[in-house]
């Protein structure tokens, strides 16, 4: 098992150690102005669509999608996800829960 961070996974982590979690400027901060957060739906968008053609290339990170899926099914395995009440209300506040359940 791994656990979610902004920087890495971690094997063997069965819960989100929230102390691992970098700030959300830490993380912007990184991506050199290339990307913001749409503070209503709480949605990274990339600023340009050349950023997103540049990473779409498949030679860019051909496993990306891997990463990707692995990431959220470590997710959707973690205590704290799997005890949060089966209601698809909860989708709303918890927009990586949607998105990790969805795609």
């Amino acid at each position: 098992m791994y656990t979610l961070s902004r920087s890495r996974l971690e094997k063997e982590a069965t819960d989100l150690d929230l102390e691992n979690v970098r700030p959300l400027d830490t993380v912007l901060g990184s991506c050199f102005g290339l990307a913001v957060v749409d503070k209503e739906t709480s949605t990274v968008r990339l600023i340009h669509y050349t950023p997103q053609e540049y990473l779409s290339r498949p030679d860019v990170s051909p496993d990306a999608h891997r990463t990707l899926g692995e990431t959220c099914l470590t997710y959707l395995n973690y205590y704290q996800v799997k005890r949060l009440p089966a209601d698809v209300s909860i989708l709303r506040d918890t927009p990586f829960l949607e998105y990790s359940s969805l795609h």
